[in-house]
């Protein structure tokens, strides 16, 4: 059983389960060793809990398994997870939809030197309420909206007051293409859109749509041209 060690409060949970099922646990570094170019905490912890379970399936030499790994990663792609699209202005999309999500995105958001707007949307059974704590400081202003998931969602203007309780300046706009609009009359080479993988996903086919990013091509112009 491969595990990453986190969080630390299901540690017991694992070992139990491990020792119960006679499995032998191994515990991953918390990210990569090897260079790659996969980016994001959350994406280089994932990268670490593969390559330590590639290492305990491999009979060859260590050097050429590392080698192949960080060729593969390098081309890993997820679209909407760290995903920088150009444009005018340039759009970050990120599905941040849990607290493990988010620490990735906060430490790429630490990186800027400038606080860009952002568009935000989470579904009503995640902790929201902690991932707006962790965003606090990061995006200003920032525009909540609703996901496009009738019976999860979290409405924007239910989402706008906490952020206003955590001192943020916010505005709620519950339509995704108008809470986009809006993120991108406010930024001036940078807009964040993050939260629900229903907020993402829908940014991202507006901003392909209306002309905002260059289009989509491969699978991603599959998706767009299945609308029609």
């Amino acid at each position: 059983l491969v595990w990453s060690g986190a969080p630390e409060q299901i540690g017991t949970t694992v070992k139990t389960i491990a020792d119960r099922e006679g499995l032998r646990l191994v515990i991953a570094p918390p990210t990569v060793e090897i260079d790659t170019d996969t980016k994001g905490i959350y994406r280089r912890a994932n990268a670490s809990l593969v390559l330590a379970a590639a290492r305990l399936l491999w009979n060859g030499p260590a050097e050429a398994l590392e080698r192949a790994f960080g060729e593969a990663a390098g081309r890993a792609s997820m679209p909407g997870r760290l995903d920088l699209r150009t444009g005018s202005p340039s759009v970050l999309f990120d599905v941040a939809h849990n607290p493990q999500a988010m620490q990735g995105l906060v430490a790429r958001l630490r990186e800027l030197p400038d606080r860009p707007p952002g568009v935000i949307g989470f579904l009503c059974d995640k902790p929201y309420e902690r991932m707006a704590r962790m965003l606090r400081g990061r995006l200003s202003p920032i525009v909540t909206t609703t996901p496009d998931m009738p019976e999860r969602k979290l409405d924007a203007e239910d989402l706008g007051r906490v952020f206003a309780s955590l001192g943020c300046n916010t505005t709620s706009r519950p339509s995704i293409p108008d809470a986009v609009e809006l993120g991108r009359s406010l930024a001036s080479d940078l807009l964040v859109v993050a939260g629900s993988f229903y907020v993402v996903g829908s940014a991202m086919l507006e901003c392909w749509r209306r002309g905002w990013l260059p289009p989509p091509t491969g699978d991603e112009a599959q998706a767009l041209e299945s609308e029609h």
